[in-house]
């Protein structure tokens, strides 16, 4: 999106986020974009703020601030009992009131006690140049409940990078505890049809691969 303001500044740009239950839950309009191109680029690493008439609120927030995203209004569709849409979505508000996304809710790991958000993982690894993709997901672990395994995409499949070498990039920006225990390289992620990675199956390769190697 960065490039896009860059090439072409003078384009009123819309992102929309919702869902099939109910949209637009909240939304980053042009004025937004150009604060991003000049001011506050990090205004792109949301999805904006709660479109008019609608209610919005983090549900049982973590210390972090990251909790499930509840969403109220008269155009959604799938309200529950208590009024509001539980979206599975995870989110987290800042001080201006710009929602960014966490990952969703089945998908968080809780490993030793502290939680990890899949995709914040695998946003920093696919910083690196040497990865073309990357999913990350939680795997049992007897001492820690879960940890984590990273499923990668190299970009020259014939010079794979080395899990030292992604654990040290990543370390540079998240918390010991987010590194990856478990590294693969992969020639492609499962994807469904709406191009999302299937972690289920990334669960279930890391099962099937620990069970050969312990046999």
């Amino acid at each position: 999106m960065q490039r896009v303001l860059d090439v072409l500044p003078d384009v009123a740009v819309v992102s929309l986020y919702g869902q099939t239950e109910g949209s637009p839950i909240t939304s980053l309009g042009p004025n937004d974009h150009r604060l991003a191109a000049v001011k506050n680029p990090d205004v792109l690493c949301t999805v904006g703020r709660p479109v008019s008439g609608l209610r919005l609120q983090i549900d049982k927030p973590d210390r972090a601030g990251i909790g499930e995203v509840l969403a109220a209004a008269e155009h959604l569709s799938a309200q529950a009992a208590d009024g509001w849409l539980h979206t599975g979505d995870l989110g987290v508000l800042d001080a201006d009131g710009y929602l960014r996304l966490c990952g969703r809710r089945h998908d968080m790991v809780v490993r030793g006690g502290e939680n990890v958000y899949p995709l914040e993982v695998e946003n920093v690894l696919s910083a690196h140049p040497a990865v073309a993709a990357v999913g990350v997901v939680g795997v049992p672990d007897t001492r820690l409940g879960e940890t984590l395994a990273a499923f990668v995409v190299p970009t020259d499949p014939a010079h794979p990078p080395r899990p030292e070498e992604l654990g040290s990039f990543a370390r540079v920006t998240l918390a010991g505890f987010k590194i990856p225990h478990y590294w693969y390289a992969v020639a492609e992620l499962p994807l469904n049809s709406a191009g999302k990675v299937i972690r289920a199956t990334l669960r279930s390769s890391h099962l099937e691969r620990q069970h050969s190697e312990s046999t």
